[in-house]
């Protein structure tokens, strides 16, 4: 092959990228060594206290993650959402609110990294230094804060076994409720499982998959919409960043939501024992871009989940 033809400067320049990026994970994960201390100022309460302030007390959540932390910095990530400073900043107002009604939930990694397993580790100690580090000042260290991998309990967990516990209280969450499912068009949340098979209904309210925030204000009058016209309703919101901003401001209206993105993927990991990030078939699975994960066919074959669906919006984008 000639060292000018296109395959060799394309190839060499993948190579090179991905060195770089080695190099700056590495420097890091380094880095987390020196500033950890840090973190271990502040409070997050553990997945099962977490849940049982949600079972018991009825709260909302809004969950912070890598991602959430990295759209409040306006940063790009190869992702489901776009930047966008309007999001950025009702990211960071709600990330900064002391509400009665909404807890607001820090990765289980500000406790430390024994509970992960190896892989785990070395990607929290990269997200917490690079992500996460640089938005502390906007954090209390008097708050009590909820545990955002209350919805993520498998695949980064050394102990798998937990995360059996972990749904059953779930399950105990919404026995009997009638659920409202604000979620991604291809997310499609227990189809195929029986994550929700104790709840008294489900309806669906189905978003754009991809810069879902661009259709905010009609999503969240949807929601607010169809939630009102329910008894005893429990918003499930599975939407990136819109699902925490959100559930915060269905909180605020009296509508107990819950910012559960992932939860269906965990659990269907969990159930088939996968050790390994896995495409799900017929689910849109952001993390498992090599094997067809963000690929999914636009419809599915279920009358039951097609009987769900109240409304489908579209994006606002142009």
């Amino acid at each position: 092959m000639k060292q000018d033809s296109f395959f060799y400067k394309l190839t060499h320049r993948n190579l090179f990228k991905a060195f770089k990026n080695r190099l700056i994970n590495k420097y890091f994960i380094g880095k987390y060594h020196f500033i950890k201390k840090d973190f271990s100022e502040y409070h997050i309460d553990d997945i099962n206290q977490t849940l049982t302030v949600i079972e018991e007390q009825g709260k909302s959540i809004s969950r912070f993650g890598d991602g959430e932390f990295k759209w409040i910095q306006m940063k790009y990530q190869d992702s489901f959402q776009a930047p966008d400073l309007g999001l950025s900043k009702r990211l960071a107002e709600v990330l900064k609110s002391d509400s009665r009604y909404c807890m607001i939930a820090l990765p289980d990694a500000f406790s430390g990294m024994s509970q992960f397993t190896r892989d785990g580790k070395n990607g929290w100690r990269m997200i917490m230094a690079r992500d996460v580090h640089p938005i502390l000042p906007l954090l209390d260290k008097k708050y009590h804060y909820g545990n955002a991998n209350i919805s993520r309990p498998y695949m980064d967990f050394s102990d798998k076994n937990a995360a059996k516990t972990t749904f059953k209280q779930f399950k105990r969450i919404w026995a009997h409720r009638n659920l409202l499912i604000v979620e991604g068009s291809k997310s499609r949340l227990g189809i195929g499982n029986d994550l929700f098979s104790g709840s008294q209904s489900i309806q669906r309210i189905l978003c754009p998959e991809v810069n879902a925030w661009s259709a905010y204000a009609k999503i969240k009058a949807m929601t607010v919409n169809y939630a009102q016209k329910i008894d005893n309703p429990l918003v499930i919101i599975a939407l990136g960043p819109t699902a925490t901003v959100l559930a915060y401001d269905l909180s605020e209206v009296g509508i107990q939501a819950l910012d559960l993105g992932h939860i269906d993927i965990e659990y269907e990991w969990m159930n088939k024992h996968y050790l390994k990030k896995h495409a799900i078939p017929g689910k849109y699975v952001n993390e498992a871009p090599t094997e067809g994960g963000r690929s999914v066919s636009a419809d599915i074959q279920s009358d039951a989940y097609h009987s769900e669906i109240l409304v489908r919006i579209s994006s606002d984008e142009k």
